[in-house]
């Protein structure tokens, strides 16, 4: 959210039923259902922003380990059109 304040979403499955599951779900939908996108996007900003040194020193707990593994793939890709793109133009 700023430089020293963060927004974490949990999820919470609830199992409640009646009224209590009615007022659950309106407050999901028109409170908590836009929050993960938050704090996705505030991921974004963070990963766009970590010097590329960083990322070789990273120590992610096992859930991240995915990610990580999606961006390094990310990153040969990128670097395998690069070199594609620089062999088109000099051929």
């Amino acid at each position: 959210m700023d430089g020293n304040n963060c927004q974490v979403n949990f999820w919470r499955c609830r199992k409640v039923q009646g009224w209590q599951r009615d007022v659950w779900r309106f407050f999901y939908r028109n409170r908590l259902k836009v929050l993960p996108w938050v704090v996705l996007d505030q991921d974004r900003v963070v990963l766009q922003t970590l010097p590329a040194e960083v990322r070789n020193q990273e120590f992610l707990y096992e859930h991240d380990v995915g990610m990580a593994r999606v961006r390094r793939m990310r990153e040969t890709r990128t670097r395998e059109q690069a070199a594609a793109r620089v062999a088109l133009q000099a051929a």
